[in-house]
């Protein structure tokens, strides 16, 4: 409504497609080796490529709050933050988008977690507010090393005219 505050409270809502790149192959790698007689060296993880997945992500925010739900193209799952923020970097002036969120995967393998949480922190520009990109990292299944991290790429869609389109459509689109 007051274009001139969005210099300081952009409006982040809408739907949000890109993708993850994740460690999980170099984690998979570490623990094979780790239950085998097989040796693995660090320029080995190094080489290893990240596991590239497509995502949907709906942020709905106002003056007073802020809600992320978001759904990923490897699995059943859906995540929606615990807590959010939108913050500036005091020396790059880049406004940064910070939330841990609770991942609950329906179907999930024996190596995951039915319930994980995860935070993530994601960096936009006023110059182009509908481009975040940065990292994430997750907790699932930690005792067994088998956490997770790697980096997010999202674009915000156009305002959708559909109001019951959910998050697995825009998945699936990806």
């Amino acid at each position: 409504m007051i274009p001139g505050l969005n210099r300081w409270f952009l409006d982040l809502n809408g739907v949000w497609v890109g993708t993850t790149n994740s460690n999980w192959p170099t984690v998979k790698k570490l623990v094979e080796t780790a239950l085998s007689t097989g040796r693995v060296t660090e320029q080995d993880l190094h080489d290893t490529p990240e596991q590239r997945d497509a995502m949907a992500v709906e942020i709905t925010n106002s003056l007073f709050t802020l809600k992320i739900a978001a759904g990923l193209s490897s699995t059943d799952g859906e995540s929606h933050s615990i807590t959010a923020k939108p913050w500036r970097h005091q020396h790059t002036d880049r406004i940064h988008l910070s939330y841990v969120y609770e991942q609950h995967t329906l179907n999930h393998v024996a190596t995951d977690e039915e319930t994980h949480l995860g935070a993530a922190d994601l960096a936009l520009t006023t110059e182009d507010p509908s481009k975040a990109s940065r990292t994430y990292w997750t907790r699932r299944s930690w005792r067994t090393g088998r956490n997770t991290a790697g980096t997010l790429e999202l674009s915000r869609l156009e305002p959708r005219k559909e109001k019951d389109r959910s998050l697995r459509d825009y998945d699936a689109a990806c």
